[in-house]
């Protein structure tokens, strides 16, 4: 390989490794969401720091376009995502619509210091309301599997306490109403099932970003080595 073609793959590989870098830093998290195929999903979080969801933030509406069941949601910047606290997820499953809420923020607990994990989605044959403590359901083992038949007794279960279950039947429009709305629901008494199961996912660090423009250099120097062999001279004795 000529010092020109050196210097022009140089200039290549930097540029690479800028750009990979640049988007592991601007996207450090994504909640993946499981929905009925073709149906709405809703996302909306706490994101002026009052530690409550109401009409000031911000809802985020998707549709799963592919038809397969899954809606993945940006976090934002790393900042941002760290000032979450409390994430709603508003979706149909299993025909049913189910609202669930996740409460992050106890002693300074948000998505990035959480991250990774799952978390459950549930339905029943009303409108259901579910608020999570996140961090008490993390501690824990985790009780549940997809499809499991719940018995649920005045917004409880047996099989774990950091789950509430509440009757939204009565709420017209559940991406427009407040934390203090939820708590002042009806328990819900019944069955529910166990649907699926969401989570949020950091994007590969730096570092593994780097390793696989790495790759890819070494793969693409080889490739060039091939295609232009080094000329070696001869001399003469």
């Amino acid at each position: 390989m000529s010092f020109r073609q050196n210097l022009n793959f140089g200039k290549i590989f930097t540029a690479l490794a800028m750009l990979v870098l640049f988007q592991a830093a601007a996207s450090p998290g994504i909640l993946k969401v499981t929905c009925d195929p073709g149906t709405e999903v809703k996302y909306k979080f706490d994101n002026n720091g009052d530690g409550k969801i109401d009409d000031k933030d911000d809802t985020t509406s998707k549709f799963d376009e592919n038809n397969d069941g899954k809606v993945e949601f940006g976090l934002g910047s790393l900042d941002e995502e760290k000032k979450i606290g409390i994430v709603r997820v508003i979706k149909i499953s299993d025909g049913g619509t189910v609202d669930g809420e996740g409460k992050l923020n106890e002693n300074g607990n948000t998505l990035a210091s959480l991250e990774p994990f799952e978390f459950p989605s549930f339905s029943a044959s009303i409108v259901l309301v579910t608020v999570l403590d996140a961090v008490a359901f993390l501690q824990t083992t985790n009780p549940f599997t997809v499809d499991q038949l719940l018995n649920v007794m005045n917004g409880t279960i047996a099989e774990s306490s950091a789950v509430i279950f509440k009757d939204g039947s009565s709420i017209p429009d559940l991406a427009n109403f407040s934390s203090d709305l939820i708590a002042s629901l009806p328990n819900y008494t019944g069955e529910a099932k166990v649907t699926s199961f969401d989570s949020v996912e950091p994007v590969p660090e730096p570092a593994t970003w780097l390793g696989i423009t790495l790759a890819a250099a070494a793969a693409t120097g080889n490739a060039a080595r091939r295609k232009y062999p080094r000329v070696q001279s001869i001399r003469s004795h």
